[in-house]
């Protein structure tokens, strides 16, 4: 009975990370057709990606509990990882941004998806893409691990959250040295 739950442990582990494949690779295609619009964001602080790792509301290549597989560049190294944020770490932040500092502003902003993390706290404006709390994006880094850029995909995904983690770790940098 156990060796059978493992089996069937294994075979779900799989076709997760097969789901996952398709998944990127369905975005892969919509990018090609510019439907989704795509942000760099160049770093030009010293971050390294353990420093990323290293924070409760951050995971880094990981997906539903489950490691995602990534595979190294033509140089022998990964260099692009895929990092979720927990936004509600940065929900009393972001509530108070929008509506203490632009309370005219609300519904515009809403409509607009000005501050996507906003909207997806408040359960606002949804469209069907709700529901979850984290925003997502990739992270480029060197041979090193240190960060060279961040892209966010879609309007979905919160530049506003981004600079918050970016503060964050830059503060605990200057705290370290």
């Amino acid at each position: 009975m156990y060796f059978q739950l493992q089996q069937m442990d294994s075979l779900l582990i799989q076709h997760k990370q097969k789901w996952m494949i398709l998944l990127m690779e369905f975005y892969v295609n919509i990018l090609r057709m510019e439907m989704i619009r795509m942000d760099s964001i160049q770093i030009t602080d010293k971050i390294h990606m353990d420093q990323l790792r290293s924070l409760d509301m951050v995971d880094m290549d990981m997906w539903g509990g489950v490691e995602m597989e990534k595979r190294p560049n033509d140089e022998g190294f990964i260099d692009s990882h895929n990092m979720f944020i927990d936004i509600s770490f940065f929900e009393s932040t972001v509530i108070e941004y929008v509506e203490k500092n632009h309370p005219l502003d609300v519904d515009r902003i809403v409509k607009g998806w000005e501050i996507p993390s906003y909207n997806l706290l408040k359960g606002l404006n949804l469209n069907g893409i709700g529901g979850d709390r984290r925003c997502d994006y990739v992270v480029k880094v060197d041979k090193d691990g240190w960060v060279q850029s961040i892209v966010i995909m879609t309007e979905r995904n919160c530049g506003f959250v981004l600079k918050l983690l970016l503060e964050m770790v830059r503060q605990e940098t200057k705290i370290e040295c």
